[in-house]
């Protein structure tokens, strides 16, 4: 008798992540580390998140209004200085430990970058996010951003100048809005690095939010591939926190 075991492939795992139940927004002030933790981002499995900036974080115009980093309903929320751009470093961790989320199996998770507005010859700047990991991202056929790319990553920078929805949105109001924004898909991938930045032309007034939703908007495009090349990074970042330091030494 020939038995024949077929073998069975691990379904992969797409999580739901979840940024409402923020934990703690650690910041001591001007030019210190920024530290966000959010806990039970996914509860099967238990999950939770930590964001921390990886050089200075000089958020002058933070407290003002409606410029604070942390939850805005199930979105997270982050603020950048005009003309200041700030490395950081992405944590998915297991539940109440620091060990990087790990199930074994192919996994993935998503989420869209919305309010991506301003230009660099607004006196607030634009809104940009810069990636060094392998992603894939969609935009929409009309997108107002502007991506560029290299070796080490890709980034994409606002140009439609002030939009509504720095205080939370569900869904896009208008095509303004969707064009305006990028879905990003990340897979097997527990701890990455992003930069967030406000470019403008040399003018230093106020500054750019940038919002993260995890579950309620869709960004209607082709998706298209990232990958950046091996080792092209860390030069990247150690230039980063070079040029940093030197600010702040200014």
């Amino acid at each position: 008798l020939l038995v024949t075991y077929l073998a069975v492939p691990l379904q992969a795992i797409v999580l739901d992540l979840d940024f409402s139940n923020i934990n703690n927004v650690n910041y001591r002030g001007p030019q210190q580390s920024l530290v966000l933790r959010f806990n039970d981002v996914e509860t099967a499995p238990d999950l939770d998140i930590r964001i921390e900036s990886q050089d200075a974080y000089i958020p002058e115009s933070a407290s003002a209004g409606n410029n604070q980093n942390g939850s805005v309903g199930d979105d997270l929320k982050m603020h950048i200085d005009s003309g200041e751009t700030t490395l950081f470093r992405f944590f998915l961790y297991n539940a109440d430990t620091t060990t990087l989320y790990d199930p074994g199996v192919d996994f993935s998770f998503d989420f869209v970058i919305y309010d991506l507005d301003g230009d660099v010859t607004n006196s607030r700047g634009a809104s940009q996010v810069t990636f060094y990991t392998p992603l894939t991202y969609t935009v929409t056929s009309a997108t107002t951003l502007n991506i560029s790319q290299d070796s080490s990553s890709i980034t994409f920078t606002g140009t439609a100048g002030s939009l509504a929805g720095n205080e939370g949105i569900t869904s896009f109001a208008n095509t303004n809005q969707e064009n305006a924004a990028v879905g990003i898909v990340i897979e097997n991938t527990s701890q990455f690095d992003f930069a967030i930045g406000a470019p403008n032309n040399g003018i230093e007034d106020g500054g750019r939010n940038i919002l993260f939703d995890p579950n309620d908007l869709t960004v209607t495009g082709t998706p298209i591939n990232f990958v950046p090349e091996p080792g092209s990074y860390a030069l990247w970042a150690g230039l980063l926190v070079l040029f940093a330091a030197c600010r702040r030494s200014r």
